[in-house]
């Protein structure tokens, strides 16, 4: 294995090529975590456009790839889209379709914010998702949001079980 820093737009990406020692195989699995706010906006789709040129840069087309990221956008906007022009959304195949209600849930001086800012992306050609844990419940979370005693951030753990996709050599 191999570990890879890269900042990026302002952002850091943290990464690590994995080799399996039986038939060589890669994985290089990749977090990031990308500027919020309103008067970033520019700067996090150059970053998006940054942190997909790093991933192509540090895989080839038979590494199975995956992406854990804090976007800080919403699916569809334009760094999300970005991202997934290659890779797929693990929350998204595993829902049928859909996104989770949530990934963040917090209580700010100007009133609630309930976003889907955090995803997990990876190459569909080399890795299937099998299932993804769901995001807690509004009763589970409570009155007062994230963090809590449940969830220690402001962002639930977004957890997904992969399985590789075998293929004749």
């Amino acid at each position: 294995s191999s570990g890879i820093n890269a900042e990026y737009g302002g952002s850091l990406a943290m990464a690590t090529k994995l080799e399996c020692v039986e038939d060589g195989a890669s994985i290089l699995v990749v977090a990031s975590h990308l500027k919020g706010g309103p008067k970033t906006d520019q700067t996090r789709l150059e970053a998006c456009q940054d942190l997909a040129a790093f991933v192509e840069e540090h895989s080839s087309p038979n590494d199975m790839v995956i992406l854990g990221v804090d976007v800080c956008e919403e699916p569809g906007e334009p760094g999300y889209n970005k991202l997934t022009n290659n890779l797929r959304d693990a929350y998204k195949f595993a829902l049928d379709g859909k996104n989770p209600s949530f990934t963040t849930w917090r209580v700010r001086p100007m009133g609630e914010e309930k976003y889907i800012n955090d995803c997990i992306l990876y190459s569909d050609r080399h890795v299937r998702v099998l299932q993804a844990l769901d995001v807690p419940s509004e009763k589970l979370i409570g009155q007062s949001r994230l963090p809590s005693n449940l969830c220690g951030s402001d962002h639930v753990p977004l957890v997904a079980d992969f399985q590789r996709i075998l293929t004749e050599t």
